[in-house]
């Protein structure tokens, strides 16, 4: 019986000769590296996944922590548009509105009631795209959100549905039948369309936040509030009542998010140019020249006691 080792990659056969039994194998000189352990993995404790404590809301949106922050981000988009609207379309109003228009109090006047007019038309707009996005979608409406909030995501994403242009006309036409404004009929309004498109499409866009942003309607002659308006540069800084308003604060539920702009004066000064814009309606164009000329800023910045009696003395007269 003779014992024959064979070495080849670390593997050795052994056999006997004489018989054929296979012997057991000899031990290799070089032990061969160990093998891994094949087993199962393990399995997991819970067959069923957890469930979380709040789930997630389903929508468009998302959670509603990716919904706040798509409000917030475009809330403060728009408030940076319209920020951007008073620092350039309004100062090229103003601009175009000089070409024909002497008198810049009532400039900015019309130019604050234009915001006014486009903020109260885009507002009427949004509430009868609303009412019949609303409508429509009842029909088929079955997920899960809510239908407000379906009928705002479906008006953000779908912004063909509103008709800006239209929205223009009807601004140009109410700020024609303003009586403060549209006597005497001395430009078209038509030449600041550019600016009433832009605050009418910001407008619009700022009822689909969550809350809603708005502009307020100031009134001559109140109480200069510091947290509503700054003063302009032709104000006078030590009166306290407003004359007139030239730009509109931004609110949300109340709060002042952008201040407004308006010009103080005195109260005596305010009803004196209240006395002389009536009397001034009631005389021909080339008398307003005339008057408008006589009672300039020159006329005013004398001692208040000589402009009051010069100014009733001339309203007198042409009241006679």
């Amino acid at each position: 019986m003779k014992k024959i080792c064979l070495s080849e990659n670390h593997l050795h056969v052994c056999c006997r000769l004489a018989a054929g039994n296979c012997a057991p194998k000899c031990q290799p000189c070089c032990p061969a590296p160990a093998k891994r352990c094949c087993t199962a993995p393990a399995k997991r404790c819970c067959t069923m996944p957890s469930k979380p404590c709040c789930p997630p809301a389903k929508g468009k949106n998302g959670s509603p922590a990716q919904t706040k922050r798509i409000n917030s981000s475009r809330r403060a988009c728009l408030i940076a548009r319209y920020s951007f609207i008073f620092a350039h379309e309004r100062m090229d109003a103003e601009a175009t509105l000089r070409t024909f228009i002497c008198d810049m109090e009532l400039v900015q006047r019309i130019i604050y009631i234009a915001a006014l007019e486009c903020f109260r038309v885009a507002k009427t707009a949004f509430w009868k795209i609303k009412t019949t996005v609303k409508h429509n979608l009842s029909l088929t409406h079955s997920e899960p959100p809510p239908l407000d909030v379906a009928v705002l995501d479906y008006i953000i994403y779908h912004k063909d549905v509103y008709d800006v242009f239209e929205s223009v006309h009807e601004v140009i036409c109410a700020m024609d039948m303003n009586p403060k404004i549209s006597y005497p009929p001395v430009v078209d309004f038509v030449v600041i369309t550019t600016l009433i498109k832009e605050l009418c499409a910001v407008a619009f866009a700022m009822q689909t936040l969550d809350p809603p942003l708005d502009v307020t309607c100031g009134i001559d002659g109140e109480l200069f509030n510091r947290t509503m308006y700054y003063r302009s540069s032709d104000s006078d800084h030590t009166a306290g009542y407003v004359a007139y308003h030239v730009w509109p604060p931004l609110m949300e539920n109340g709060v002042v998010i952008v201040k407004g702009e308006v010009v103080t004066r005195s109260l005596v000064r305010i009803l004196l140019q209240n006395m002389l814009r009536e009397s001034l309606s009631l005389l021909n164009p080339l008398s307003q020249k005339s008057f408008v000329k006589l009672f300039s800023c020159r006329v005013f910045a004398k001692r208040k006691v000589e402009a009051e009696a010069a100014a009733v003395a001339v309203v007198s007269r042409l009241v006679k």
